[in-house]
């Protein structure tokens, strides 16, 4: 019961919200099939409501086909057609592409590194490469975003996680290095 209540309150603090906005109206009494036109302004606020839920769920560790599904639904909102942002859009696409090869990073570590519960690298060189080529493209692309901290940071800890105590460490440290050095300047 005590998870109905806090979803319950969560509902409650999230309609106070949006009416505290100016984005929920009272009806007295609901047409069937009448459906009321809202502005882009409401699709906006709907498309960042959900942008937020997509990252909770992102950092809850939901599967990420729910976590994409959300950036969807998001997007939709930022569209010329409802809330016609394009740079919202644009950030939100942005966000989505880089939790998408995030997730690939982690998928491709654990599918071919992780060995009964541990990181095993030997005879994987050319998985090595691949995987630091695709590292590589991440950091290059979201590095200096600072709506992407979380994203980079995650990534680097990958990083570190994968290749400590390897022969690959000095090189991949000095890549987590530089990469640390770039996060401090973008917080």
């Amino acid at each position: 019961d005590k998870g109905k209540q806090q979803s319950k309150s969560l509902a409650q603090f999230a309609f106070r919200r949006l009416k505290d906005l100016g984005l929920v109206k009272p009806v007295s009494f609901i047409k069937e099939g009448h459906v009321e036109e809202i502005t882009p302004a409401e699709h906006k606020a709907r498309g960042v409501l959900y942008v937020t839920q997509a990252l909770n769920m992102s950092r809850n560790m939901e599967p990420f086909s729910n976590v994409k599904d959300k950036f969807m639904e998001a997007m939709s909102r930022f569209a010329p057609e409802k809330g016609n942002d394009k740079d919202l859009l644009d950030k939100c696409e942005k966000h989505l592409d880089a939790l998408t090869k995030m997730h690939g990073l982690m998928k491709f570590a654990k599918e071919k590194f992780l060995r009964g519960g541990a990181y095993n690298l030997e005879g994987r060189f050319a998985e090595v490469l691949e995987f630091e080529q695709m590292a590589s493209e991440f950091f290059s692309q979201f590095l200096c975003d600072s709506f992407l901290v979380t994203e980079i940071h995650a990534v680097r800890l990958l990083i570190e996680e994968v290749f400590f105590r390897t022969p690959y460490e000095k090189h991949f440290k000095s890549i987590c290095a530089t990469v640390e050095e770039l996060e401090q300047g973008v917080v």
